[in-house]
């Protein structure tokens, strides 16, 4: 068995398939979670990505501890086989081409460090809203548009960190009919 260097972000498979997604990410949160901070679960229905999860952690450390101790842990009566991921959206050649221009953000102008954030659900408080961004480095401030519910713009300190959190929120299914949509700023 060839040893799969650790990264902060695991790959996990053999999970059960027919297990409601928020109880699958809340159980793989409360698993994960005790090796360090987790900054987000990734989990999906769909029939090619069902069975399979991205746990996001804040530090290496964290993820390889978990890493070296869940694999083949039983959850949900099946064990789940645990892969430190290689993946990293800098890295994807060709995946980038295919995505588009649509779901690729522009770091041309170093400027940007606010995100305009859509999609949200008309019912979603500033404080509820604020949460899933303040887990960030450099997050600042939230503000919603009240005139116009479902959208919001998230102050961070820096590029960098407003980055950090833009890749890993966009898309983010926050209710099962709202998936966010984040993009960067344009503060001209």
């Amino acid at each position: 068995m060839t040893s799969i260097p650790p990264n902060q972000t695991l790959y996990v498979r053999g999970l059960n398939d027919k297990i409601p997604k928020l109880q699958l990410k809340k159980q793989l949160y409360f698993l994960f979670s005790q090796f360090g901070r987790v900054l987000d679960i990734v989990a999906k229905k769909t029939i090619k990505e069902r069975g399979q999860a991205f746990i996001c952690f804040d530090d290496l450390q964290g993820a390889a501890a978990a890493m070296r101790t869940l694999q083949g842990f039983v959850i949900f009566n099946k064990p789940m086989i645990r892969d430190g991921t290689l993946f990293k959206k800098e890295k994807r050649g060709r995946e980038d081409e295919d995505e588009g221009e649509n779901k690729r953000t522009r770091l041309d102008d170093q400027d940007h460090q606010t995100l305009f954030v859509t999609n949200l659900p008309p019912t979603a408080t500033e404080d509820s809203v604020a949460t899933l961004f303040q887990q960030y480095d450099g997050f600042v401030e939230l503000r919603m548009v009240p005139a116009k519910p479902g959208i919001a713009y998230v102050e961070f300190t820096s590029l960098e960190n407003a980055v950090a959190a833009l890749n890993v929120l966009n898309g983010y299914v926050i209710t099962p009919t709202n998936t966010l949509k984040i993009v960067l700023h344009n503060s001209e």
